[in-house]
């Protein structure tokens, strides 16, 4: 007894010194809390689950009829979709015979921008101008959506309703197909992370089990903690970094880079063919039915930024004469170039009006086309969809 009372005596001091180091940090972290929302308050992500739905043919996509505001880090939006799930902006022409059809993934769904200030909206107002009649875009486009969604999406738009021209708008960070799909089994599209037990040892699972979880939560309530993610931009990289490590059971550095479409090393993968000869396959189905296909390439935002391309290769372990930015719009230019399909590559335009100062081009927090950015694509689409479009286009 006396032994565990001396004991008690000399461990008492060191509990209470950590008792006060936790009190203290507690009552700084609330201070700063405090501060950051009166002095520098955060746009706290808000997204509704509502606007996915699994699909047996999609995998995923877009639920019917929702309206809901979502915010991804930049601004509050209004989400609209129809019947048949396409996104749609609050008011729609009552009657348009110019019909565009608009397929892509998150940078055409556009949920960091209203829908009338979306890129595809904005081409239809172009060519309305342009043309002197109603045009109307039909926006199919969902988040991590690829080239084989697109085709099968194609195939089953072009032939229920008629079309004038089918616009396909390919992001070059992951829309280079692995291999060829043409069913997808349905899965949940977003990820709600619980906080657990690990159910392993492993790496991945301790991070799914606690770190996802508490982010979740700190993002969609602490400004704070929104603060110093958003200046530590590297952070979130690493951590993607380490969960696909820790599930294919490589390094970090292998992890990260082995495969990406920037390595010098991927220029003569199969991909790049593969993935033309969708886009060919998706702009046969539209020529079937009168319809020309335009393909409009997309950069990532790091692409254009050298000190964001340089963190970036950094902190996924890599070294920048590994990595070209522009390999992704140069290889397959050159494979749809070969397949005789019509295309734009956006990072020209984007790079110059970056270089001119424009910082909306992308978003900060949420890297996606901001406004102007939707803009510059929407004006490069427009002229080249115009020039495009046959003559017998119906009025």
């Amino acid at each position: 007894m006396r032994r565990f009372s001396g004991s008690w005596k000399r461990v008492r001091p060191i509990l209470a010194r950590f008792a006060a180091l936790g009190i203290s940090l507690l009552i700084s972290l609330l201070i700063g809390e405090g501060a950051v929302r009166l002095l520098r308050p955060q746009q706290l992500p808000v997204f509704d689950p509502r606007i996915y739905r699994s699909d047996p043919l999609y995998g995923w996509a877009h639920t019917p009829a929702v309206d809901v505001i979502v915010n991804t880090g930049e601004r509050s939006t209004r989400f609209i979709t129809d019947t048949h799930g396409n996104r749609v902006p609050s008011q729609r022409p009552s009657h348009a015979d110019t019909r565009i059809l608009a397929l892509g993934d998150s940078f055409t769904e556009a949920l960091q921008v209203d829908a009338e200030d979306s890129m595809v909206e904005l081409v239809a107002s172009r060519l309305a101008q342009e043309l002197g009649r109603p045009v109307e875009a039909i926006n199919t486009a969902v988040a991590g959506w690829g080239p084989n969604q697109y085709l099968i999406k194609a195939r089953e738009q072009l032939h229920q309703s008629n079309y004038s021209a089918v616009v396909v708008f390919l992001f070059l960070g992951n829309d280079i197909e692995y291999r060829r799909v043409d069913q997808y089994p349905p899965k949940q599209p977003t990820v709600v992370h619980h906080l657990h037990w690990p159910r392993s040892a492993t790496l991945g699972a301790v991070i799914n089990a606690w770190i996802y979880p508490v982010n979740d939560a700190l993002e969609r309530r602490s400004h704070l903690f929104v603060l110093a993610r958003n200046n530590m931009p590297g952070i979130k990289t690493r951590l993607i970094a380490l969960v696909h490590a820790a599930k294919k059971g490589s390094s970090r550095t292998n992890a990260g880079l082995e495969e990406s479409v920037l390595n010098i090393k991927m220029k003569d993968s199969p991909r790049w063919q593969l993935t033309a000869e969708i886009c060919a396959d998706i702009a046969s189905e539209a020529d079937s039915v009168g319809a020309p296909t335009l393909f409009i390439l997309l950069p990532k935002f790091s692409w254009l930024d050298n000190p964001t391309f340089a963190r970036e290769v950094r902190d996924l372990g890599g070294e920048p004469n590994t990595m070209d930015r522009y390999q992704p719009a140069r290889i397959l230019g050159r494979e749809l170039q070969n397949q005789g399909l019509h295309f734009i590559d956006t990072t020209g335009p984007l790079e110059k009006a970056k270089a001119g100062g424009n910082e909306t081009l992308f978003g900060r927090i949420d890297t996606h086309l901001g406004p102007a950015g939707h803009k510059l694509v929407a004006r490069v689409t427009s002229e080249a969809l115009f020039a495009v479009l046959d003559s017998n286009v119906p009025h």
